[in-house]
């Protein structure tokens, strides 16, 4: 009895250890890069990112902080939500920064992580493949619009 207990102190102390957010993170844990390839025209490639934009982002309008069509870049800056303690710790969100360029025959997208926006924590390192794959959905939305395919 004494041993399961043991092992069970020892459990909760590993999980609250791999979920426990965090002061700082690796720079490969805050910063993802995709490439998009295509084959459209840049004008209508430019339009059909935004398309996609606007199928990823709900709140589209608050979040565009930059479009310049003419040279095919686009700055976001919304909020990605995961939660502190695992399924059952409290919901965080943190912002990131989402730089695309669209060029001829590809797309950019650059995802830069930032700490957590009231505590200034960094998400837990369990969130990181959730969020990882909330950005790669995004690169995804892009490459679906554009028939194109999503180089890491």
């Amino acid at each position: 009895m004494k041993q399961l207990l043991h092992c069970a102190v020892v459990a909760i102390l590993f999980v609250g250890c791999a979920t426990a957010t965090r002061l700082s993170i690796p720079p490969e844990e805050a910063h993802y890069h995709f490439v998009v390839r295509h084959k459209q025209p840049m004008l209508q490639a430019v339009n059909n990112v935004e398309l996609a934009l606007a199928e990823a982002y709900a709140d589209l309008p608050k979040v565009l902080k930059l479009k310049q069509a003419e040279t095919g870049t686009f700055l976001l800056k919304p909020l990605v939500t995961y939660r502190a303690g695992g399924s059952a710790g409290a919901v965080q969100n943190a912002q990131y920064t989402l730089k695309i360029v669209v060029q001829n025959g590809t797309v950019t997208l650059d995802f830069v992580l930032w700490p957590e926006v009231s505590e200034g924590t960094w998400a837990p390192e369990s969130e990181i493949p959730k969020i990882r794959s909330t950005f790669k959905d995004v690169a995804v939305k892009v490459a679906n619009e554009l028939g194109g395919s999503v180089q890491p």
